[in-house]
């Protein structure tokens, strides 16, 4: 006698599916990453069923979509080899709940950006050192030597802007050359990957038209 299979549903069950996408044109932009992508990592997650018969049972993920996110490479490594590290890895929702996510905007880590930010340190160190160089007028304008108040005023501010100078210089070097290699690394990953993908492509025979998919670009 033949069982018909018995369909069983909860509100747990669910499937979870990644993918390369490939993207034409300008790229796709991504949280935390410089990069405009040709290709990504995404990974799905809808509601599913299980069904059972023959001794046997089978899960069917039926469409109805909770979450998909897009991850770069380098994010899809860090996420995978990296657990129980700090608060995960960055990734880009797509789709919640069946709605789409506007594109996230560009990201900090550029040139200018830093160059903006050198800037404004620079300028705040320039408008402290011009006060200072004020009161040495005005002490020096008084027509009599200055008194040990006066110097010992004189000196604490010059020391704080050497404190300054000392302290945030080469802290912005060292986030400069961080973001640097940041940018350098997802670079690397995602041109591996890209080389991934259009070898897949040709192995199924399906590198024709998108054979010429961007290989990431800077935003």
């Amino acid at each position: 006698m033949t069982r018909e299979r018995e369909q069983i549903a909860h509100e747990s069950f669910a499937t979870i599916h990644a993918s390369r996408v490939a993207v034409s044109g300008a790229g796709k932009r991504l949280f935390d990453s410089a990069l405009r992508h040709g290709h990504y990592v995404e990974i799905t997650i809808q509601r599913a069923t299980t069904e059972r018969g023959h001794g046997d049972s089978w899960v069917f993920g039926h469409g109805e979509e909770l979450i998909r996110v897009g991850m770069s490479e380098a994010q899809f490594g860090q996420f995978i080899t990296s657990m129980n590290v700090g608060s995960g890895a960055p990734c880009t929702i797509g789709r919640l709940n069946g709605q789409f996510v506007a594109e996230p905007p560009a990201d900090g880590n550029t040139k200018e950006t830093f160059e903006r930010e050198v800037r404004e340190a620079l300028s705040g160190l320039d408008r402290k050192v011009a006060a200072t160089l004020a009161k040495l007028d005005e002490v020096a304008g008084k027509g009599k030597p200055p008194t040990k108040a006066d110097m010992a005023a004189l000196r604490a501010e010059l020391e704080a802007v050497k404190r300054e100078v000392g302290a945030n210089l080469p802290f912005m070097q060292q986030c400069f050359a961080r973001t640097t290699e940041k940018v350098i690394q997802q670079a690397k990953a995602d041109i591996n990957g890209h080389a991934v993908l259009m070898t897949q492509q040709l192995a199924t025979g399906a590198a024709d038209a998108r054979a010429s998919l961007p290989a990431p670009s800077i935003d």
